[in-house]
């Protein structure tokens, strides 16, 4: 993944490792990170790709993400109101 400006999905990316990240509106530099994608071998760019597959899994899998929610608002129904 190459990702050119800033907020979530830059963060996201840089995060779970899974590409390379730069400015918006930078062309020197989105071109100079497709020459480094293009010059890792197979194996690095794969690598690459499982670790944003496994950050996905990890971090954003529905049945964990309900599994919280529902933790969320059982404590909050739980919880003593004042």
């Amino acid at each position: 993944v190459v990702v050119a400006g800033s907020g979530e999905t830059l963060e996201l990316v840089m995060a779970a490792g899974a590409g390379k990240c730069g400015p918006a509106e930078d062309s020197q530099t989105m071109a100079r990170y497709l020459m480094n994608l293009a010059d890792m071998t197979e194996e690095e760019r794969i690598a690459m790709g499982r670790k944003g597959r496994d950050y996905v899994f990890t971090h954003y899998d529905r049945e964990k993400l309900c599994e919280r929610f529902m933790e969320i608002l059982s404590d909050a129904i739980t919880a003593p109101h004042f």
